[in-house]
């Protein structure tokens, strides 16, 4: 599911995540401020976050949802309990690239 920070001001939104996590595989691909980040401290589906918000960093996301970049992005400071400095994960690209 992409998210953009003004979603989670709709209080549907997090209801809705809390669910689907429960029901279904969920990977959230989240661009926004790491405050508005905070909001998703109960989710425990994969995030992908971004603090841009533009097409290309979109089309990133994707990228990376089907596996076809790498990433190790790792938090530089503590946001929440959930989301603390450090935390992260690494992936490697298994697909091909969008070109």
């Amino acid at each position: 599911m992409q998210l953009i920070d003004q979603s989670l001001n709709d209080p549907r939104v997090l209801p809705l995540l809390l669910d689907l996590q429960l029901n279904k595989q969920l990977i959230i691909s989240f661009s926004g401020s790491s405050t508005s980040l905070k909001m998703l401290d109960a989710i425990r589906a994969p995030i992908i976050w971004t603090e841009t918000k533009s097409a290309l960093s979109a089309s990133f996301n994707a990228q990376l949802v089907f596996g076809g970049l790498a990433v190790s992005g790792r938090l530089t400071q503590n946001l929440s309990a959930h989301f603390s400095a450090g935390s992260g994960f690494s992936t490697e690209p298994i697909r091909l690239k969008y070109t």
